[in-house]
């Protein structure tokens, strides 16, 4: 995990951590303009240390990560003083997950943003078989110890996999990509 420990009992105590990642990965970091070195989540962390996306895999059910995953995507909250940062901007930085199964879902964003996976870890399979992705995704940086399959997807908007690690194969066959990957 790309994180440092902070305390907080309100909100998710996940910070990334860009020095560990370039530990961990072996490589410089490439930083972006919109990714501030020390970025936290400022979701709730719903009475545990981590919010839902950044708890260890072993400690939820992907089925609820997915689902909670394409509820924020979906119905995006207004930025206010009451709304989370990184929910309100769709991003998902440094997620965790067992494997992530968006087959045959549509992922429309109520705004225009990308939805931001940048360095999120996937210990399984990203499985986005059939998929209709409207929203730029940001991927970056993240590591899939499984599969990526977007087989047949349709992707609207880029796609970003750039300095990522996919340990299985990436097939994108018959997938339709209005814009780069």
């Amino acid at each position: 995990v790309y994180c440092k420990r902070m305390t907080s009992a309100e909100t998710c105590s996940y910070e990334f951590d860009p020095d560990r990642w370039e530990r961990v990965r072996g490589r410089e970091l490439q930083l972006v303009e919109d990714l501030p070195t020390g970025w936290s989540c400022d979701r709730p962390s719903e009475d545990y240390e981590y919010c839902l996306f950044h708890r260890d895999p072993e400690d939820k059910s992907d089925i609820d990560v997915v689902e909670r995953l394409l509820q924020e995507i979906e119905q995006p909250l207004e930025k206010n003083a009451d709304t989370p940062t990184a929910t309100a901007e769709n991003r998902f930085i440094g997620a965790r997950f067992g494997g992530c199964r968006l087959a045959h879902r549509v992922l429309q964003s109520g705004n225009n943003l990308p939805i931001d996976l940048r360095f999120a870890h996937v210990e399984g399979d990203l499985n986005w078989d059939r998929a209709a992705l409207q929203n730029p995704v940001r991927f970056s940086g993240a590591a899939v110890e499984g599969d990526v399959t977007l087989q047949n997807a349709q992707i609207g908007a880029n796609i970003d996999f750039s300095d990522s690690v996919i340990d299985e194969t990436f097939d994108a066959s018959d997938a339709d990509f209005t814009n780069h990957v």
